[in-house]
C-alpha cells in the first residue's frame, strides 16, 4: 500500500479559462469514511498540485486538497479541507511531498531555492480506502460547459514512494 509519494514538479504551461480547475498533482484515495467496500462512496482523496482548482484565480499555485466523495460513481464530492502553500513560476521545479500515517495526512512543496510550506489535515473517522489508488497526473477539471480553452502542461520526475526517508528537509518552524 501507498502511503507517501514524493515527486518533482514542473509546471509548463498554464492557460486556465475562469471556471475550470487545471493542476499538476500527487494525491490519490487514502482512506474510507463509514467503511463503505462497494465504490467511491465515502472515499476521501488527498492531494497536493501545481496549479490552480476551479475556485482559485490566476497566477498558477501550490495547494493542497482533502476531498469527501459524495457519490458512489465520483460526481460529486465535498472540499474538507485545502491550503495554499506557496505561489509558483511556470517553468520551474518544485517538490511536492504527501503523506497519510495512519491518522493525518502530511502536505508539503518546496522550490527550487529550498524555500518550503505544509500543512496537514486530519480526519474524524478512519477506515481503509476500498478504492486504493494513486495518481501522477496533470488535470482539467471543466466547470463551464463546452468549448474549453484550457490547456496545461507539467513535468514530472523523481518520484518516490513508501521509503523510510525521503529527502525532502523538514519543515523549517
Amino acid at each position: 500500500m501507498i502511503n507517501e509519494i514524493q515527486a518533482k514538479v514542473s509546471l509548463t504551461q498554464f492557460d486556465k479559462e475562469t471556471g475550470t480547475g487545471l493542476v499538476a498533482r500527487i494525491g490519490g484515495f487514502f482512506l474510507n469514511l463509514t467503511g463503505n467496500t462497494n465504490n467511491y462512496l465515502e472515499e476521501i482523496y488527498a492531494g497536493v498540485s501545481l496549479g490552480g482548482h476551479e475556485d482559485t484565480v490566476s497566477p498558477p499555485q501550490a495547494e493542497w486538497r482533502v476531498s469527501h466523495i459524495t457519490a458512489a460513481d465520483m460526481s460529486t464530492y465535498v472540499m474538507l479541507d485545502s491550503g495554499v502553500l506557496m505561489p509558483i513560476k511556470l517553468d520551474e521545479t518544485y517538490t511536492l511531498y504527501l503523506k497519510w500515517d495512519g491518522t493525518q495526512f502530511t502536505f508539503r512543496c518546496v522550490d527550487s531555492l529550498g524555500n518550503q510550506s505544509g500543512g496537514t489535515y486530519a480526519p474524524a473517522a478512519v477506515f481503509p480506502s476500498n478504492k486504493n489508488t494513486k495518481d501522477i497526473q496533470v488535470r482539467i477539471m471543466p466547470t463551464t460547459a463546452p468549448p474549453n480553452v484550457t490547456t496545461g502542461s507539467a513535468s514530472f520526475d523523481d518520484v518516490w514512494t513508501n521509503i523510510d526517508y525521503l529527502y525532502l528537509p523538514l519543515l523549517k518552524k
